[in-house]
């Protein structure tokens, strides 16, 4: 009989470090990649706004030299306010589904009321209008480019929708597995707390374990650092949200470490008290 309370012992053990896992790796995921506000915090933080105007307006003064025009004519065509509109509306695309498309109609009235100022009393030619209607065209597409850098925001959003429904139905049913293994070390440890306490422990040690073992190898075979995506405001910012989840995966592998050992201490405290009590009884 021991001999089979043992062995589920270890085997509700095993379930609960592996639910823990499951569940701390969902919940991480939910509080930073799946959540739409902490990457908006990341991209203020970074100044993935101001990164952007300022590529887009670099982009921009490589046609004002094609063009021949006077660099005035693109001061003021976009301003922060924009991009920082216009990438609320890709991300309420993909993780809100809402379908707002990015256009520069208002970029291209500016910017062809800056050229109708610069050109006033000049007699163009249809090809000159045409070579001007060209540049406002293309600059207005640099610009698109720059900001919404793809258009499968839908795609993304499927894939998004799909994962957050796994992950829903797989937190749900982690912590039912939770619950049983903690029932079932309550069952099988019966009146010996100290066990309890000690399985509890090493549960959590096991997990916190783990977590710390994976951030030492994320960290040590990806330069986190040197990850280059379509452009620098968007690298920085995406850097910067893997350092914090993985910030946040050795906090909790450093909390659930802790936690365990001090659980297993006190197993091992409560265990001596009683095995003191019990000798001085007899």
């Amino acid at each position: 009989m021991k001999k089979v309370k043992s062995i589920f012992r270890y085997i509700f053990a095993i379930v609960l470090i592996v639910s823990i896992v499951i569940f701390t790796i969902i919940n991480i995921l939910n509080s930073t990649l799946l959540d739409k506000s902490f990457v908006l915090k990341i991209l203020d933080e970074t100044g993935y706004y101001d990164k952007v105007l300022g590529y887009a307006q670099n982009n921009f003064e490589n046609y004002i030299i094609q063009s021949g025009l006077d660099k005035t004519v693109i001061d003021g065509i976009i301003t922060r306010e924009d991009v920082v509109n216009d990438t609320q509306k890709i991300l309420n695309n993909i993780y809100n589904n809402i379908e707002e498309k990015i256009n520069a109609e208002n970029l291209k009235t500016k910017l062809q009321a800056n050229i109708d100022t610069a050109t006033q009393g000049m007699l163009l030619t249809t090809s000159q209008k045409d070579s001007l209607n060209s540049f406002v065209n293309e600059v207005a597409n640099e610009y698109l480019n720059t900001i919404a850098h793809f258009d499968f925001e839908k795609t993304i959003f499927n894939a998004y929708h799909k994962l957050d429904f796994i992950m829903d139905v797989a937190n749900k049913a982690v912590l039912i597995f939770i619950g049983v293994s903690i029932f079932g070390l309550l069952v099988v440890c019966s009146r010996r707390i100290y066990k309890l306490f000690s399985l509890f422990g090493m549960s959590l040690l096991s997990s916190g374990a783990f977590f710390i073992i994976v951030n030492i190898f994320i960290n040590a075979k990806v330069n986190v650092q040197a990850i280059t995506i379509l452009n620098n405001a968007f690298s920085f910012s995406l850097r910067e949200i893997i350092t914090q989840m993985l910030n946040i995966i050795m906090k909790n592998g450093l909390i659930m470490l802790f936690v365990g050992l001090a659980l297993i201490i006190a197993s091992n405290l409560i265990h001596n008290f009683i095995k003191y009590k019990n000798g001085a009884e007899k």
